[in-house]
């Protein structure tokens, strides 16, 4: 079991998930702000959806990263 959580990829994707938490905050309180100066419906749905693919692509460009840089343990 030891073998397996020291392995550089199941690091890189536990490093990726808990940098999601601030991640996803950022993206949720930039969001937040952006929809609250907004008026127009449409401007509003291409914010959230916009927000939302951020929240899926920001923990794969972290794991990738994290992924490729050298193991520092």
């Amino acid at each position: 079991m030891t073998d397996f959580i020291q392995h550089p990829v199941v690091q890189a994707l536990a490093w990726a998930l808990v940098h999601f938490v601030w991640q996803g905050t950022a993206i949720g309180l930039m969001a937040f702000v952006a929809l609250r100066a907004t008026r127009p419906a449409s401007a509003r749905y291409a914010i959230g959806v916009g927000a939302l693919a951020l929240m899926l692509a920001a923990p794969v460009a972290t794991f990738i990263v994290l992924s490729n840089s050298p193991a520092t343990v």
